[in-house]
């Protein structure tokens, strides 16, 4: 059958004929996308502003688990906030790995330990013990962000880190950032 279904209506009395249209066969492209997702560390967050600590909260940031779990191995890694077809994309620069380990070694060497065993690392700051706790702002009800926050959450716990999780509407989440 060659019949064309263009509209909701069409498609509903195609079916009630016992007219299979679903059986044309369609051929899928992969093709590069300009989006992706970004994590962007405040550093006027005084946990924050250690340049140490960024990078370890950057390798507790499984993205090889993520682009295989959440974009079904349908997206790639970055290094920067370009795009890699981009001219500016700089193809020398990696991508800091995973490493749970690494992470918990630069956080001690920064001067983070578990003090009180609750299993968030602390260490004083401006004259207070201070955790080693930020909140992660995030769109709610986004389909990607709720699928790879929550690994993200998992892996800063295991070095130590409490990841408070914020979701927001679009506008609250832009107007904020």
């Amino acid at each position: 059958h060659e019949a064309s279904v263009r509209n909701n209506a069409a498609k509903k009395a195609a079916f009630l004929a016992g007219q299979d249209y679903l059986s044309h066969k369609w051929e899928k492209y992969l093709y590069r996308s300009f989006s992706y997702f970004i994590i962007g560390w405040n550093m006027r967050n005084p946990v924050l502003a250690d340049r140490q600590v960024r990078l370890a909260l950057t390798h507790c940031v499984d993205r090889p688990r993520i682009i295989n779990e959440v974009c079904f191995g349908l997206a790639g890694e970055l290094s920067g906030n370009f795009v890699p077809h981009s001219p500016y994309y700089d193809q020398s620069i990696k991508p800091w790995p995973f490493d749970i380990e690494k992470a918990k070694s630069i956080l001690e060497a920064a001067g983070w330990r578990d003090t009180d065993g609750d299993g968030i690392l602390d260490k004083e700051l401006n004259g207070k013990r201070t955790p080693l706790e930020f909140t992660f702002m995030m769109v709610q009800n986004h389909p990607y962000q709720s699928k790879w926050v929550p690994i993200v959450q998992q892996d800063m716990q295991k070095a130590g880190v409490k990841m408070n999780v914020k979701q927001a509407e679009w506008s609250v989440y832009s107007e904020q950032m």
